[in-house]
């Protein structure tokens, strides 16, 4: 319930921005193809409240987009790579870098439980 109550909080509290904005005659805080897809997440969660289940599944469950930033980093990547080998050099970074993050993250946990 709560995280319906702040969804529809950020969602109307940008659109009377945008209204205002546009009042104004002024450009910025257009409406956003995101802000739209946050109201129908809202709407869905305040559904599933209706049904007075007493457990509701995650909204996130269902995202399928990807994070912007990856593709982009992927992209530039794979800019860089000949292209007749792409897929599988591209892979072949990826997991070393994977790699390398989980090995840095297991580091740092295993210092901060020494400590």
């Amino acid at each position: 319930m709560r995280l319906y109550c702040h969804i529809m909080v950020v969602v109307r509290g940008y659109k009377q921005v945008a209204k205002y904005f546009v009042d104004q005659e002024m450009a910025g805080f257009r409406m956003k193809p995101k802000l739209h897809a946050l109201h129908h997440l809202g709407y869905d969660l305040k559904l599933a409240l209706q049904t007075r289940a007493p457990k509701i599944l995650n909204p996130a469950c269902y995202a399928c987009e990807m994070n912007e930033d990856h593709i982009g980093h992927t992209a530039r990547m794979s800019r860089r790579l000949a292209t007749k080998t792409l897929g599988l050099r591209l892979m072949q970074r990826y997991f070393l870098k994977t790699k390398a993050v989980i090995r840095r993250h297991l580091l740092k946990r295993k210092s901060q439980m020494k400590g």
